[in-house]
């Protein structure tokens, strides 16, 4: 597949180091599906769409960084979308999200409001500068934040929050989370008596997107996150890597 070319519309602040690019063409996502993105001279990375017309970026590495510098008329290209993507609840769910996990989060809390679901997203950052997306989903759902440095909502982190929520609401129908791998195992563990009733987004280094290179393959499976996910429910996650470890672009593990 050849990428498409995009050009950016407009570029929004949304925390220390993150921003969102709107883009021209939109495409019709569904939530936890990702592009390959290819920023002209420097690489190709996968990143969720956070809009169907945008995607949120924090500057981790020379990709992110460069994307970081476009603006307004600037163009970079994607291909897809790609991946397996989340059942949207239709009852009582909680949707727990960090850092850009925060991209498919929003779609996915906007997605379940729309779909009539009784909606609570938890967001966790470091510090309240770091916070993504809490205006825009408050519109839809009952947001709670946790912050590590205690600078918004619930000081610690979202886990604990998560903690917090079920002691006061009971256990949720459905659980879904997207953001750093050891805080989706904790979210995982919480409820090990039911995992199939819970839904992780992954990420893992990607190559080709779909499922043609085996650079994404989880150990246990053999599944490539790219195609089999990166949506996967905790029943399929639960005797092997996730939560312990993920590999280099050398195939190396580094454990979390």
């Amino acid at each position: 597949m050849r990428p498409v070319t995009l050009e950016v519309t407009e570029r929004v602040k949304e925390g220390d180091g993150i921003a969102t690019l709107r883009f021209d063409p939109s495409f019709d996502v569904s939530p936890g599906e990702f592009g390959m993105f290819w920023i002209h001279g420097v690489d190709e990375i996968p990143m969720s769409f956070a809009y169907e017309d945008g995607v949120t970026v924090r500057g981790v590495g020379e990709a992110t960084n460069a994307m970081l510098e476009l603006r307004e008329g600037d163009t970079f290209g994607v291909r897809g979308p790609f991946g397996t993507p989340f059942d949207v609840p239709e009852d009582d769910v909680v949707i727990v999200g960090g850092g850009t996990g925060m991209a498919p989060v929003a779609l996915l809390t906007e997605a379940a409001a729309d779909a009539g679901a009784d909606v609570t997203t938890l967001i966790g950052a470091g510090t309240a500068d770091e916070l993504v997306f809490e205006d825009r989903l408050a519109a839809v759902a009952d947001v709670r934040v946790a912050t590590e440095d205690g600078t918004a909502g619930y000081e610690g982190l979202v886990t604990g929050l998560l903690d917090e929520v079920i002691d006061e609401m009971g256990e949720p129908s459905e659980v879904a989370s997207c953001g750093p791998e050891p805080m989706m195992s904790a979210v995982l563990n919480r409820f090990d008596d039911r995992p199939e009733d819970v839904q992780c987004c992954l990420e893992r280094y990607m190559k080709c997107g779909i499922g043609i290179c085996g650079s994404c393959c989880i150990d246990d499976t053999g599944s490539p996150v790219c195609s089999g996910g990166p949506v996967y429910t905790g029943d399929q996650l639960t005797n092997g890597e996730f939560g312990v470890y993920h590999r280099d672009a050398a195939a190396r593990k580094e454990y979390f």
